[in-house]
């Protein structure tokens, strides 16, 4: 599936449904999309999280915050 996030960067990825509602799985999903894009997100990878997400007509939206 598609996901698109919007703050505090931009950015669109492909995800394979995890066919479940966890954060958790979201969240290292996120993680490893960071490290491999070579986006420049100005805090650790390790600090962002997804905190909410909901489905889109062909993916998710996630909401994201880096913990501080």
């Amino acid at each position: 599936m598609q996901i698109r996030i919007e703050f505090p960067f931009a950015a669109t990825f492909e995800f394979p449904d995890p066919g479940n509602n966890s954060r958790e799985l979201r969240t290292y999903a996120l993680q490893a999309f960071l490290m491999s894009s070579g986006i420049e997100v100005g805090a650790s990878v390790e600090t962002f999280q997804v905190v909410s997400f909901h489905g889109e007509d062909n993916g998710e939206f996630w909401t994201i915050k880096a913990e501080q």
